[in-house]
């Protein structure tokens, strides 16, 4: 049968026929072509490399301390912090005088030992009898150390109210009319030979401006002396400088300066009884009688001025001034004098040996007790 004589239902079924049978051609035919045709050579993937690793870290050889149970040390309690106990300032020893507040007392008054000994809250004086002795002869001499913390502990006595330099009275009775604790023979201010003596002052006073002597001045707030060269100062300087008392005894009578004997000390030889003030610092003073002009081969008649310079060192000294000595020398303690010199001529003190009445003295201290002792020795 023709196509066309084919229903549709057959037309439908023989293309779907003859496109099977192409298909299946078509696929042989490629099949058989790949057979045929040269292989492309196959591209080598790469082996792949051997994977390192690092190893871990070997142990320590180190054998470890066993940790064992832990252990905890109770936290120690602290102790207690002692309240520190504050150190009391200590109080100053108050040597050489006694605590403030203190009654004074005469702690020594020994003649036969030859020691006295006063002390206050602001004075303290201590004396002691020395023996000198020149070949067979021997002779007393008296050192006293005053030590002072009061500004008018010292000062200058007179005679009586009139204050003129030349009335004249006993050493003992001045110093028990100024209540005294130590009094000394000062320069006879102008009552003898004032032509020989250089400025003299008193209590702000001025009795002389000649300049004889080297001056000693002293200044009450600083409580020391000052020895000046006569031909280095004036009077109304000196007093303009604040001093109110101001000693000059004959020419040249400073005998240390500096610590060193003075030109002064050489300008004699003579041998006399002697009184002479002196310091060791300010507050610290020295005050040394001697005894001497008494009679027999065993006494001789007193010091050189040299000697006496030599005794102020001795002390500590550095400075010394030279007073009036002979029969005026005096040294008195409490209202008892202590020196003796001279004959016993009837013109006695309360020792019965020679005095000349004096216009003036110095002093340091007051006290009650002045005149209320007798010497016993």
């Amino acid at each position: 049968r023709s196509m066309g004589q084919l229903p549709s239902s057959g037309k439908l079924l023989l293309g779907t026929l003859i496109l099977a049978l192409l298909g299946a051609a078509g696929f042989a035919y490629l099949q058989f072509a790949a057979l045929e045709a040269p292989q492309a050579p196959t591209a080598e993937v790469p082996t792949p490399g051997p994977t390192f690793t690092l190893a871990p870290a070997a142990p320590s050889t180190d054998t470890p301390a066993p940790t064992g149970e832990p252990t905890f040390a109770p936290t120690p309690t602290p102790e207690p912090t002692p309240t520190p106990v504050p150190t009391p300032t200590p109080t100053p020893d108050p040597y050489p005088f006694l605590a403030y507040g203190e009654p004074e007392q005469v702690e020594v008054f020994d003649s036969a030992a030859g020691q006295w000994v006063y002390r206050s809250d602001t004075l303290s004086v201590e004396i002691r009898r020395e023996t000198a002795y020149l070949g067979k002869a021997s002779m007393n001499y008296y050192v006293a150390h005053v030590y002072t913390r009061d500004v008018d502990s010292f000062y200058s006595t007179f005679a009586n109210d009139r204050r003129n330099g030349r009335d004249r009275a006993w050493p003992e009775d001045m110093a028990r009319r100024y209540k005294s604790v130590l009094w000394f023979t000062g320069d006879n201010l102008i009552q003898a030979e004032p032509d020989s003596k250089g400025i003299l002052i008193r209590g702000g006073r001025i009795y002389s401006t000649r300049r004889a002597s080297n001056a000693l001045a002293y200044y009450s707030e600083k409580q020391a002396f000052v020895i000046y060269d006569r031909n280095a100062i004036d009077a109304r300087t000196l007093w303009e400088t604040g001093t109110q008392d101001v000693f000059s005894f004959l020419r040249l009578a400073d005998l240390v300066v500096d610590g060193k004997i003075s030109r002064g000390a050489t300008a004699t030889t003579a041998r006399n009884p002697r009184c002479a003030v002196g310091m060791v610092e300010p507050g610290h003073f020295v005050v040394i009688v001697t005894d001497g002009r008494q009679s027999g081969l065993t006494i001789h008649q007193g010091f050189t001025l040299v000697e006496l310079a030599n005794l102020f060192l001795d002390e500590g000294c550095t400075l010394a001034y030279n007073l009036d000595g002979g029969y005026s020398s005096a040294l008195i303690f409490l209202g008892v004098k202590l020196n003796r010199h001279g004959e016993d001529d009837g013109a006695v003190g309360n020792v019965g040996f020679s005095q000349r009445t004096l216009p003036e003295g110095l002093a340091w201290g007051y006290s009650e007790l002045c005149g209320t002792l007798t010497y016993d020795g």
